[in-house]
């Protein structure tokens, strides 16, 4: 290599290991305040907007077509998800008078804004992204129960990292007493642009690629998921959790279990196939734009047959596609390609990374919510009534109460153990030789929970005590054409709320759902009527 191409490739890994130090400190700062130190959110925020404001002069004009493409992707997508995300969590462990909690109740508007903003300056995509990231994050101490960022996180990152590194290329672009003090020309800076590009879609490849990894080191062995894995035991497990697509219709549902059932092997192993390519697909920018696509309809086909919605990676890959549209195949050199893979393999050193591998069985502990009315009717509540806390009561790592009666905790009805998922095909109960402790909770923390969705549901309703909770853009989407009997009544009414704790075996008859239920719990949690957490 001849010293002036070594200079550039030294000039061009400077420019993305200053977005990458810039980004690690923000990384850092910001998961400090979410998890350890929420008091100081509005320290944080000030620190968000000062480069934010400082380099709001910057513009477009400066930056190639295919970084501006990606930044005015990002905008839509902020925008969108400002607009329809109404950020409505209870605040039961903090308050709605505690600093976090103010803050994410009014946030949403100024992200919308500047994510509008966005449109014509970087720098406020910048701002939009982190503070989208920090709303989420907070989510967690804010309501006091876990709740997951896997389905936003990588993508709030991501567009963090490419708006630092396209904001600091064009300002030194725009400024040429700047390019001639650190002696950089156009052609350096284009190209390291594209690199700060290749380095954030190789750390959201690495989503797909280790989560494939994570299926062969699962413990019943590297082939007990792609061999024994029954993705059609998920179906039943969507319809009890309220998130069949194809609910309404039975046919199609016991159609789709049918298939997954005579398919399973292949499903699986091309599913494993699609994640694990990510590591070669940026050898050619073809392969990384048909993979990137494939990813997507990956996506589309788990949504039909379980009904978990990752739009928000949806989004990033289309905004990743018409980014990759403006790249010209000749500029895909080997420094971004190896970038990419570089990212795609060591990216979670610097960004979070999801390893998303689990059984499907169709026995496991699964809780829900009930409202007793005040006429003494009881009635299931469907996880969409949490609005932006559905999510987390899906997941339902809430309480689970111990003992040796239920099967063991899990997550949405996914097991990560192999024993697990065998205890569920044959519908016993694991045995314990003393009883189990109880998990998450504790349960007056969950009473206080429904104490404050209540509360907060309450001006929200119409004069008929009701409202459209479906209008959510939820990650576990809720059946949309089966009838919600819950939803046509007045919240008004209602007395107490319980939570039900079941253990089922489940399984399909013609299309609709069968349950066996072999252990059952309930706990009064909150007197809606003289609003009093129950003992």
């Amino acid at each position: 290599m001849a010293a002036g191409e070594e200079r550039r490739l030294s000039e061009i890994l400077i420019h993305l290991l200053a977005a990458l130090l810039l980004f690690t400190l923000l990384r850092q700062g910001t998961d400090f305040v979410a998890d350890a130190s929420p008091g100081h959110i509005w320290l944080w925020a000030g620190i968000v907007a000062a480069p934010a404001l400082g380099f709001g002069w910057v513009g477009y004009r400066a930056l190639p077509a295919f970084a501006v493409r990606a930044m005015r992707g990002a905008a839509c997508f902020l925008t969108l998800y400002f607009l329809a995300e109404p950020f409505a969590i209870p605040y039961a462990a903090l308050g709605p008078e505690h600093p976090a909690s103010l803050f994410h109740a009014h946030a949403r508007w100024v992200g919308a804004a500047l994510a509008l903003v966005g449109f014509w300056r970087p720098s406020a995509i910048f701002a939009a992204a982190m503070i989208l990231w920090m709303m989420r994050e907070l989510q967690t101490g804010i309501t006091g129960f876990y709740f997951s960022t896997l389905d936003i996180r990588n993508v709030a990152e991501v567009i963090a990292f490419w708006a630092i590194g396209f904001v600091v290329i064009g300002s030194a672009r725009a400024i040429p007493r700047v390019r001639a003090a650190l002696g950089v020309d156009e052609a350096v800076l284009g190209r390291a642009a594209l690199t700060i590009f290749a380095a954030g879609v190789g750390a959201h490849l690495a989503n797909y690629f280790w989560s494939g990894l994570a299926k062969l080191t699962l413990d019943g062995g590297p082939l007990s998921w792609p061999l024994g894995n029954r993705l059609a035991d998920g179906v039943p497990a969507a319809l009890e959790k309220g998130t069949m697509p194809f609910a309404a219709w039975p046919g199609a549902v016991q159609l789709i279990h049918d298939v997954l059932v005579w398919t399973a092997i292949p499903v699986n192993l091309l599913a494993l196939g699609v994640q694990l390519i990510a590591i070669a697909a940026p050898l050619r920018r073809r392969w990384l734009l048909l993979a990137t696509l494939s990813f997507d309809l990956f996506h589309i086909i788990v949504w039909a047959s379980l009904g978990l919605l990752f739009w928000k990676w949806i989004a990033l890959n289309l905004i990743i596609v018409a980014a990759l549209t403006r790249v010209d195949e000749r500029d895909w050199t080997a420094l971004p390609r190896w970038t990419c893979i570089a990212f795609v393999i060591a990216g979670m050193a610097m960004f979070r990374t999801a390893t998303l591998a689990w059984y499907e069985t169709p026995g496991f502990a699964t809780p829900h919510f009930e409202a007793v009315m005040d006429d003494g009717t009881r009635h299931r509540i469907p996880n969409a009534y949490f609005n932006s806390s559905s999510y987390q009561v899906s997941q339902g790592r809430l309480w689970w109460p111990g003992g040796k009666d239920h099967f063991n905790p899990s997550i949405w009805g996914s097991v990560l153990h192999w024993d697990d998922a065998l205890a569920g095909r044959n519908c016993r109960v694991p045995e314990r030789a003393a009883p189990a402790a109880p998990e998450w909770g504790p349960t007056d923390a969950l009473a206080r929970f429904v104490q404050a969705h209540h509360r907060q549901m309450l001006p929200r309703l119409d004069a008929a005590g009701r409202s459209n909770y479906y209008l959510v853009p939820h990650h576990h989407v809720p059946s949309a054409f089966v009838a919600d009997r819950f939803s046509a009544l007045d919240k008004r009414r209602i007395a107490t709320y319980i939570y039900v704790m079941d253990s089922v075996c489940l399984g399909l008859d013609h299309g609709r759902l069968t349950r066996r239920v072999v252990a059952h719990t309930e706990l009064p949690l909150y007197d809606a009527k003289h609003d009093r957490v129950l003992p």
